[in-house]
């Protein structure tokens, strides 16, 4: 389903935090990732990525686990263009899902942990992005 939600906040991403105070939902926090540094894995044998933790110079190295928590993540593309919003499959290869024309937004239905490529025109990878455990989250698209 392609569908745009309607009244939903773009924020750069969204990190459920439990709290005295209920989470701000829209806060834009994404905790710097270590290199090499992988999450505890809730899927034994699997480790999960950290968010953010891939670059396109180690797209290659990705691929999706199953079992991951049903998310949502809204992409906003804050270039000068249209992009390509690509999953990466469980063999590591590229799966289009959609273009998001300059200036838009696009809500994705995905899985914890399975990582998305976005790519400028040419298909030539602009950013990556690392789906969270967090039910809605989102992710601001800019040229590196």
């Amino acid at each position: 389903m392609r569908a745009i939600l309607p009244g939903w906040f773009l924020g750069s991403c969204l990190i459920g935090a439990a709290s005295a105070q209920p989470a701000d939902p829209f806060r834009s926090v994404l905790p710097d990732p270590v290199p090499g540094r992988q999450a505890p894995s809730s899927h034994p044998g699997v480790p999960e990525p950290m968010p953010g933790a891939f670059t396109c110079d180690t797209e290659s190295t990705q691929s999706s686990h199953p079992g991951g928590r049903s998310v949502i993540v809204r992409f906003e593309n804050k270039t000068n263009s249209s992009v390509k919003l690509w999953w990466i499959n469980s063999r590591g290869v590229r799966v289009f899902y959609r273009e998001i024309p300059k200036g838009a937004d696009a809500a994705q239905k995905t899985f914890a942990t399975h990582p998305w490529v976005v790519t400028d025109g040419a298909e030539k990878c602009i950013a990556t992005y690392i789906a969270t455990d967090a039910p809605t989250q989102g992710f601001k698209i800019q040229k590196r």
